[in-house]
């Protein structure tokens, strides 16, 4: 899967701040696969989501969900607003 897939980050110099300072946070917990499968998921990828936590998820095949995110997302970004996160070689290899 990490060979194949992308993934991206929201900068903090990205996100909008409240009057204080707060700065928004990226909850997301998604995953498009060519615009036909769509995973939403309330888990965080942790050891404790992944091993201890209860967790739900939906897998969406087909319909305009899938594709409707993969825009959005697209959308972000090509706005720079998420940036993606290249992937460390692994040692030895």
């Amino acid at each position: 899967v990490v060979a194949h897939a992308e993934v991206y980050r929201w900068p903090l110099e990205q996100r909008q701040r409240d009057d204080e300072g707060r700065h928004g946070s990226l909850h997301a917990k998604c995953a498009v696969a060519d615009a036909a499968t769509l995973l939403v998921s309330s888990a965080n990828l942790t050891h404790y989501a992944l091993s201890l936590n209860m967790e739900l998820g939906m897998l969406i095949r087909g319909g305009p969900q899938p594709r409707d995110v993969q825009a959005h997302f697209l959308a972000l970004i090509q706005r720079e607003v998420l940036t993606r996160i290249l992937p460390t070689p692994s040692p030895g290899g």
